[in-house]
């Protein structure tokens, strides 16, 4: 061990003139201290595997398209956009594929992607599949017409809107066995995009998605 420390490390001490370097003891590693208890998420909010992800696309989200990104490595899957509304009242519409909800034993783990704007409507939409997904995500990003006139997605990142977002995430989180994350979109500036996903944070939601494009 001590020829070894000559050799490979730098003698990097003083030593008396003539006499033998002194050896440099090797640090001892420093112990990375657990997260404490109070700040550990809780089971419900633990995050599925996320390293490589298919974030939700219009037209790219269907079952079929999913599998073959699993195929290739992709880890964590969002489904289409599901329309909170109908999807919460009508079985019909659930059992529908084209509405947005089909799934296989292969196809996790999985985000529900749902919009809406109303915490006990999206609350009661994500209870039908809570026990076949992994998450419940809720869009703050879609920039469609559609959007202005159901007032979802990006249009309810004004800050007029701030409040009833946070409530619904609050209501999903602490509602549900799952976590919750929110797809945005990116604000006029940063400083106020980094008080958005603060806010969603605080609210409960465990993971935010940026679409990095501007509303529009």
């Amino acid at each position: 061990l001590a020829k070894e420390v000559r050799r490979g490390r730098k003698r990097g001490v003083a030593a008396e003139e003539g006499g033998e370097p002194e050896l440099v003891p090797t640090p001892r590693r420093r112990r990375i201290s657990e997260v404490p208890r109070a700040l550990q998420l809780a089971s419900r909010h633990k995050l599925p595997p996320h390293r490589h992800v298919m974030a939700p696309m219009v037209g790219g989200s269907e079952l079929p398209f999913r599998m073959l990104a699993r195929r290739y490595g992709t880890d964590l899957c969002y489904t289409p956009m599901i329309y909170s509304g109908p999807f919460s009242e009508d079985a019909a519409y659930r059992a529908a594929p084209e509405n947005g909800f089909q799934t296989c034993a292969g196809d996790r783990p999985l985000v529900a992607h749902f919009c809406g704007d109303d915490p006990e409507v999206l609350l009661a939409a994500a209870k039908h599949i809570a026990d076949k997904v992994d998450a419940i995500d809720l869009n703050l990003g879609c920039p469609q017409r559609v959007a202005f006139t159901g007032h979802f997605g990006s249009y309810l990142l004004d800050p007029k809107d701030r409040a009833l977002v946070c409530t619904i995430v609050k209501r999903l989180s602490d509602s549900l066995p799952i976590p919750i994350f929110c797809k945005i979109r990116l604000l006029d500036d940063m400083d106020a995009t980094l008080e958005l996903a603060k806010q969603l944070e605080a609210s409960g939601a465990s993971l935010l998605a940026v679409h990095a494009r501007y509303r529009g």
